[in-house]
């Protein structure tokens, strides 16, 4: 008799505890589509140059990174300054992290595409006191 109990006690319990009232949806980090590089063309004659890359597609609900580099045509890349920025489309810039890697400045910043996500374009301004630069890049909805 105490197993036929112990059954519909533990169902309850059960049920209990897997329902949740929290109907917000999930971000979902697609590492597969993040970067934390770009690659820049440089020739003797470059003074300044700035890449920004990473995909072209994101789906709502998607965290993806997206990099841009600088290299200012000199060794003096400690004082860059990035500054990321949405141009269009329902997205929000969670992080940003500067690093210096070798003669290049480089910046990652981390993206929130929100659920209205239907295409936009994020832009990045470098600068330090020697030169500076921006590049725009376009994201379609998947």
């Amino acid at each position: 008799m105490k197993n036929l109990l112990i059954y519909p006690i533990l169902m309850i319990a059960v049920f209990i505890f897997s329902c949740s009232n929290d109907d917000s949806i999930e971000a979902i980090v697609n590492d597969s589509k993040s970067v934390t590089d770009c690659d820049l063309s440089i020739t003797d004659n470059t003074l300044v140059a700035i890449c920004v890359d990473g995909t072209d597609f994101a789906s709502p609900n998607e965290i993806i990174t997206f990099a841009s580099k600088l290299s200012p045509g000199s060794n003096e890349v400690s004082d860059t300054e990035f500054l990321w920025s949405i141009l269009n489309g329902n997205m929000e810039i969670l992080n940003v992290e500067n690093s210096i890697d070798g003669d290049f400045a480089k910046s990652i910043v981390t993206i929130k595409f929100n659920s209205e996500f239907s295409g936009g374009k994020i832009r990045v301004e470098a600068e330090n006191n020697l030169a500076g630069g921006g590049a725009t890049h376009t994201i379609d909805l998947e």
